[in-house]
């Protein structure tokens, strides 16, 4: 990373020292700007403006907002991720709770919930015309942003909705809970009907007993964003992986599993490619009209496809999607037909790929 010009730190300091401190994480003095407002009105919105008074010490709201604002900036300057400072992230109409441990929401995962929706509201058109339910099962879901998209986006269209986080940490299970409470009246405008819910429950994808378990419902989607990030990318910082994602956000959200399986009914696949293995396992098994799983970047892509050919969902219809799938291709639409045989959609780096059965 080059290092930062005197003149523009001299310029940062003039203006104010929170500034200069923020140029460190953020490198331009719009972007440092930027981030000093947005964290000043956290500070002024989350602060008590309560006055405390003793006979020995005094404190008015001023110092308690200028004390709280100097530590959230010196926080940001050592590189912990904006949204973990300000403990949350806008996805959508919504607003995500952030905690340490649980992996920060991305922008290209809303863009991809956001038009997985428009795909899922035309393919289930008839389904919702007769009555039935829609049923959704979210794999490996954090901080719940995508079964929380997916249900905002959904609930108007689908009276009868029910949709299933899973995670495997408890950490990350807890804060999507609590994410449904912060985001009660932003999930269908005015509560949940009584045929629809949304749940989160810490189950491993990788238990023997998984599939007895979940598979009592008709899933009818299965979302992933699985952790895909094999050890030699993780360790360069390839891949966008930048010092402070590595820093602070969990190894166990991104990394490849190490100890799972890595062959099923004779098909093998990469390390790095562990959990794909098992969601083409589980799609198999639970049969849904259609799945989504993130993947890192085009080879992984590529791999993922062959997988799951392998596995028996060739007859399948596929899609890669980009990072930004509503906008028109900038690299040429074909790209992922030619490379692998299937039609590519949007703008941006190769970010998911897309099944439905057909």
């Amino acid at each position: 990373m080059p290092r930062l010009p005197p003149d523009l730190i001299r310029q940062a300091n003039a203006i104010s020292p929170h500034l200069a401190l923020l140029l460190r994480p953020c490198r331009t003095l719009s972007s440092a700007s930027a981030e000093l407002r947005w964290i000043t009105e956290h500070v002024l919105a989350t602060t008590s403006t309560t006055t405390t008074t003793s006979s020995c010490t005094s404190s008015s709201p001023f110092s308690s907002v200028h004390a709280r604002l100097s530590r959230l900036v010196r926080l940001r300057s050592t590189g912990v991720p904006l949204q973990y400072v300000l403990a949350s992230q806008p996805f959508g109409n919504l607003d995500i709770l952030c905690r340490r441990g649980v992996l920060i929401p991305r922008p290209e995962t809303e863009a991809y919930v956001h038009h997985l929706a428009g795909v899922v509201r035309t393919r289930f058109a008839r389904k919702k015309a007769h009555g039935a339910g829609l049923c959704i099962l979210d794999l490996c879901s954090g901080s719940g942003c995508i079964a929380l998209g997916l249900f905002a986006l959904l609930a108007r269209h689908f009276p009868t909705l029910h949709v299933q986080g899973i995670d495997v940490c408890p950490k990350a299970v807890a804060l999507a809970r609590e994410n449904i409470r912060h985001n009660k009246d932003n999930l269908t405008g005015g509560g949940l009907a009584a045929s629809q819910s949304i749940s989160f429950r810490r189950m491993d994808v990788f238990s023997p007993r998984f599939l007895a378990d979940i598979g009592a419902r008709e899933w009818d989607v299965i979302m992933s964003n699985p952790p895909y990030v094999d050890p030699v990318t993780w360790a360069l910082g390839r891949g966008g992986l930048g010092l402070s994602v590595r820093r602070f956000e969990p190894e166990r959200a991104l990394l490849a599993p190490l100890d799972v399986p890595l062959e099923k009914d004779g098909v093998v696949w990469e390390r790095r490619d562990a959990f794909y293995g098992r969601l083409a396992e589980v799609v198999r098994v639970l049969q849904p009209e259609m799945t989504l799983w993130e993947v890192g970047e085009e080879t992984q892509a590529g791999r993922v496809l062959e997988i799951v050919r392998k596995m028996g969902l060739g007859h399948w219809q596929a899609e890669v999607w980009r990072d930004w799938p509503d906008v028109p291709g900038d690299r040429g639409d074909n790209e992922a037909e030619m490379m692998f045989g299937t039609p590519t959609r949007g703008s941006g780096n190769m970010r998911s790929l897309f099944l439905q059965r057909e």
